[in-house]
């Protein structure tokens, strides 16, 4: 009870004075003797997963700090938005928030500031305006997290920068040498981590999709959109799928990624039915249509 507490008081704090993203939900793949997988499973946040979760990202900040103090370590910074969605994200905010100034735009307190005022579906809407997150020996700062300086430590038998952030606490707690760094090694880590992150986000996708048959019906929450179509993520296992837009009229808002179609309007987070029409496991990609039934 006290832990949990604690947690609550954290993670409360952090909604408050930072940013706290919306996740992806988490899915448990289910694999039998012979490794086939039998099924995919949508797995609720527990009581103990935020605990970890939020004494993670606390003693993350923490170490952060120390390291900057000795000016050494590992530390990952966010850019805030991408520049080519500045004038975007202006017109979007001016329009939500009454006393929006888009001259503190670059300001990156004013920045969590308005964030935090914004609904569910509108910080959906800046989040996937921001730039890529990317490793330095540089504390700058992490404005996706809301904060000024973050790195990574709670993971090193498994995380080669978190492993590092180690051998730079032994040689400031030991007065040893410390790593050595270069722009190289810090480029490789980076393409690395976003090589990494692709081949799991695309063997994932390639699980999900080969229990998936065309024709199943699907509940799916809209994730994202274009002017040429709408992606869909199912909700019973996290597949994601495409209804392309090829010979249908659709009104696009380019501004918050929604659609309207026959006087229907298709929001960011909105569920639908929908039913599978294509699936190639080669290019490990579903398309869909939406059910005039949806919900």
């Amino acid at each position: 009870i006290q832990l949990k507490s604690i947690t609550d008081s954290l993670f409360s704090l952090r909604q408050k004075n930072e940013i706290v993203m919306q996740q992806s939900p988490d899915y448990e793949f289910n694999f039998n003797q012979d490794l086939i997988l039998e099924k995919i499973v949508k797995r609720e946040a527990s009581t103990s997963r935020k605990i970890i979760e939020e004494c993670m990202v606390f003693a993350n900040k923490w170490i952060a700090d120390f390291l900057d103090t000795h000016k050494k370590g590992l530390f990952i910074s966010q850019g805030g938005l991408r520049p080519n969605t500045i004038e975007q994200v202006n017109e979007f905010l001016t329009s939500a928030i009454d006393d929006y100034d888009s001259a503190k735009i670059s300001d990156s307190e004013y920045f969590t500031q308005c964030f935090n005022q914004l609904s569910h579906i509108d910080q959906l809407c800046i989040q996937k305006r921001l730039q890529r997150s990317s490793t330095s020996t540089n504390a700058n700062k992490h404005w996706a997290m809301g904060i000024n300086k973050y790195c990574t430590f709670t993971s090193p038998i498994r995380k080669l920068n978190d492993f590092i952030n180690h051998q730079y606490l032994h040689s400031i707690l030991s007065n040893l040498n410390e790593p050595v760094i270069s722009d190289e090694l810090l480029e490789q880590l980076n393409t690395q981590v976003r090589t990494a992150r692709q081949a799991a986000n695309q063997t994932e996708n390639q699980l999900r999709i080969d229990t998936i048959n065309e024709k199943d019906i699907f509940k799916a929450r809209m994730s994202h959109s274009s002017a040429g179509n709408i992606i869909f993520e199912i909700i019973e296992n996290g597949a994601q799928c495409q209804f392309i837009l090829r010979k249908i009229k659709s009104e696009f808002n380019p501004l918050n990624f929604s659609h309207k179609i026959k006087g229907v309007t298709y929001s960011l987070n909105d569920v639908f039915n929908i039913q599978i029409t294509k699936k190639d496991s080669f290019s490990s990609t579903l398309e869909c249509i939406i059910l005039k039934d949806d919900s």
